[in-house]
């Protein structure tokens, strides 16, 4: 299992738009429109051609196999001199709603990318343009779940700190160690939790959903199925094993409890993870 928690970072799609401007063409991005965005920033990816930025005092080109990332409240002028083409993707990006990922990272930056990673990024940002016209839901899970795979591909480039780390600083220290000793041992109970955190037990319940958003018996039951998950995708354990290191009962229990939250029981589930495994090697 993963030593950090990373469940609490979320990552939503506000807007996404292809670009093609010709020579000369301008845009007054106005703050104001955008005070009562919280946590938003943009990010894009130019394909061809060069954009120019004036911010502040200064004065930016961002040009082809460029990325870079801007506060969605920062003023600025963007023009072109020539024919431009590019991608831009509105992102609210969050610690449980409550927090900016961002809040060490110095915005805006920009940065240069290899041609390879140019085509990934593209694969991704059109994969989310072509999702988002979409009415079906599915489809929005899938569109921020991509969005969450170029954070990651970002990552390094916007911070010297480790993702994790940068979750971490955005928390409550006992909180961080909290979400950490969860994700090591679900099988955990509340009551230990609520000692480790130094609050009686109606004092954790109570400063835990002001920062995640839920109970601690909903986060610890999400976090058990998600576990669950893990080992019987990755383990060859049996459903007794899996069951007792997520803490629950029994098997017949934890069967019950994975179907109300997947549909299906943890067999069936491992069955048709090796039914496409199997498919797959064909």
């Amino acid at each position: 299992m993963h030593e950090t928690d990373m469940s609490g970072v979320k990552v939503a799609v506000l807007g996404v738009h292809d670009h093609h401007w010709v020579t000369g063409d301008r845009f007054y991005h106005d703050p104001r429109e955008y005070q009562s965005e919280h946590f938003s920033y943009q990010l894009w990816l130019v394909k061809s051609g060069c954009v120019r930025v004036r911010m502040n005092e200064s004065e930016w080109a961002v040009r082809k196999g460029s990325v870079c990332v801007f506060p969605v409240n920062l003023e600025r002028t963007v023009y072109t001199s020539c024919h431009t083409t590019w991608l831009s993707i509105g992102l609210r990006v969050t610690v449980f709603n409550k927090f900016s990922l961002f809040r060490n990272v110095n915005l805006p930056t920009q940065w240069t990318i290899t041609e390879e990673e140019q085509q990934l990024m593209e694969s991704w940002m059109t994969q989310i343009i072509t999702n988002k016209k979409s009415t079906e839901s599915h489809k929005k899970l899938m569109m921020n779940g991509m969005a969450q795979t170029i954070l990651g591909f970002c990552w390094p480039h916007l911070s010297s700190l480790s993702l994790a780390s940068s979750v971490h600083h955005a928390l409550p220290e006992w909180l961080g160690k909290i979400l950490k000793r969860i994700s090591m041992d679900p099988s955990c109970s509340i009551s230990a939790l609520a000692h480790d955190a130094g609050f009686s037990p109606a004092q954790f319940r109570r400063v835990f959903h002001q920062h995640v958003g839920s109970t601690p018996r909903d986060y610890l039951a999400m976090k058990r199925m998600e576990s669950a998950c893990h080992y019987l995708e990755q383990t060859t354990l049996t459903l007794g094993a899996i069951s007792a290191k997520v803490g629950l009962r029994d098997v017949p229990y934890f069967s019950r409890v994975f179907k109300s939250a997947y549909g299906v029981t943890p067999s069936v589930y491992r069955a048709s993870l090796m039914e496409n495994s199997a498919t797959e090697m064909k």
